[in-house]
């Protein structure tokens, strides 16, 4: 029971980590639009990553708990917590200079 709450609390957490990323991919690539001076629609699909990163995740997980008890846990576990903050730390630092861009390119206009 224990090991399929860790196995879920994965999955979720690497749900999260997807949608977080995802945004922060979508504020680079309006960045580069903006750069290159194209309107700022670039988007992220979302669906291709949803089923594909829970699969890598619980396989790497049931994998490396073969090796080491509660070690894949703790590795996956640890790579979505680190790829989530990383995440989360390009989407801070570059909304700001996306606004300034938009900002720089209405008074242009």
């Amino acid at each position: 029971m224990r090991d399929a709450v860790l196995y879920a609390a994965l999955v979720l957490m690497s749900v999260v980590e997807g949608f977080v990323g995802c945004a922060a991919e979508v504020v680079r690539s309006n960045i580069i639009h903006v750069k290159n001076g194209r309107t700022p629609n670039a988007g992220c699909s979302i669906l291709p990553l949803i089923p594909v990163l829970q699969i890598v995740y619980v396989g790497a997980a049931l994998c490396l708990n073969h090796v080491a008890p509660n070690l894949g846990f703790a590795a996956v576990g640890g790579l979505s917590v680190f790829l989530t903050c990383y995440s989360c730390y390009s989407y801070k630092k570059a909304r700001p200079q996306l606004e300034l861009l938009l900002a720089k390119q209405s008074s242009a206009t």
